[in-house]
């Protein structure tokens, strides 16, 4: 914990929120401490290396000390069924031993030059973190990358396919015993989104940033055939080309949401002998029947904490303390954002951002990203007006943070309230 961390006059830091009362001034008057936070000092493991250790198809790679090292066995027994799953599912081998390396944190991937979350189909790797946590995302959604490096058996001749599908087929094998109709259409409530809508193709879905929406879309697919060949051979015919970042179609066109839908109805029409127009009357009848599904609300615990979280927000922004507010930010993402853009994102807000009060509306649940990961509408009063905003929070080993709110000022990329599903 760094210790030039700047505390208020009489407050104490505590795991979680609490509160003092400075009887010597004001005894009714309750201030609320700040939050701890880990200001990105995970340790990297700078002084070791990988150790590896392999069964079945896979060599797993971890830094000693580490929760890989204890799990190992579970890891790997968890993924070699994984494995079998897919090629028996869609009748394909894989041959080759898949390299399997995992860091504690995003710091140590850094360090140790690998991924935080990535496969190399190709290669027949797998770079991840595998955190101390039950509910993190490599010990509940443990199919997903393994399935990104299978799948290029599918059609080894084409490295990129649409990744609408191949997001879709990755979550749909993540092994984490869902519905995934029935999550697709939890998240929808959480957004507000009428199904018929949320099931038409847009600009995300070109990406496929919403993994709850492609593996809904690849399991009304199995749905009306299961038929593994028939798969093979429409993803197979989804294969694009890639310049910088930017997806192309075989004839060379840039991929837009009226290209997806162009080249998904195409193979639609070859291998399955249906239109998308078809495909999406039989995945809307197969979501309708959940229409009375209740979005995920999080549990009373979860949202005192949170609605904690913005009490603290809303007198950092009153005060004009950006060490307040930095406190109740995100501290894991620290590949991307360092300590000192945190602050500055801070300091633009508190300058710029109006202060007000905050009432935490409702809060949902939606996916795991690291860590659980949800969705919170609050209302936000200045001045005598009410607007209605929307905040994502993930919940670290410390508590519930904020990795994005709408109101906040001087982020450089996109903050993905924009997006119809973003990331979930």
């Amino acid at each position: 914990m760094k210790k030039e961390v700047v505390l208020l006059i009489f407050v104490i830091f505590i795991l979680s929120v609490g509160c003092y009362h400075d009887k010597s001034k004001n005894p009714d008057k309750e201030t609320k401490s700040p939050f701890i936070t880990d200001w990105c000092d995970d340790d990297p493991k700078s002084n070791v290396d990988f150790i590896s250790y392999s069964s079945g198809s896979f060599t797993l790679h971890y830094l000693p000390g580490t929760a890989a090292e204890r799990d190992r066995e579970d890891i790997l027994n968890k993924r070699n069924s994984v494995l079998a799953t897919i090629e028996n599912m869609l009748d394909i081998k894989e041959d080759r031993i898949i390299d399997i390396y995992m860091t504690p944190n995003r710091r140590a991937a850094k360090l140790h030059n690998v991924g935080a979350g990535a496969a190399s189909p190709v290669q027949g790797r797998i770079e991840v973190l595998y955190l101390d946590d039950p509910q993190s995302y490599e010990q509940t959604r443990y199919g997903h990358e393994v399935t990104h490096v299978v799948a290029y058996n599918i059609d080894p001749y084409n490295r990129f396919h649409l990744n609408f599908i191949e997001e879709g087929l990755a979550e749909f094998f993540d092994h984490s015993g869902r519905d995934y109709h029935q999550v697709f259409v939890q998240v929808c409530k959480a957004f507000k989104l009428d199904l018929a809508a949320a099931i038409q193709l847009n600009k995300d879905d070109v990406y496929g940033r919403s993994y709850t929406k492609a593996a809904s879309f690849i399991q009304t697919l199995f749905d009306i055939d299961p038929d593994a060949d028939k798969f093979k051979a429409f993803f197979s015919g989804c294969y694009i080309y890639l310049k910088g970042n930017y997806p192309y179609s075989p004839d060379g066109q840039l991929i837009d949401a009226d290209k997806l839908i162009e080249i998904i109805d195409s193979q639609l029409k070859v291998h399955y002998g249906i239109t998308f127009e078809e495909f999406n009357k039989q995945w809307l009848d197969n979501l309708t029947p959940l229409v009375n599904t209740k979005p995920l609300r999080l549990a009373e615990d979860d949202l005192n904490e949170i609605k904690q979280l913005f009490t603290v927000r809303d007198q950092a922004m009153s005060e004009g303390n950006a060490e307040l507010y930095r406190s109740t930010m995100e501290g894991f993402y620290c590949d991307t954002l360092s300590d000192s853009e945190r602050m500055s994102i801070a300091e633009q807000t508190i300058s710029k951002a109006a202060a007000g009060k905050s009432r935490v509306i409702d809060a949902f649940y939606l996916t795991i990203k690291n860590y659980a990961w949800a969705l919170v509408y609050f209302e936000k009063t200045v001045n005598g007006k009410t607007e209605i905003l929307k905040a994502f929070l993930e919940h670290y080993p410390l508590g519930w943070r904020f990795n994005r709110v709408e109101d906040e000022l001087g982020r450089g990329y996109s903050s993905g309230f924009g997006s119809t599903l973003p990331e979930c």
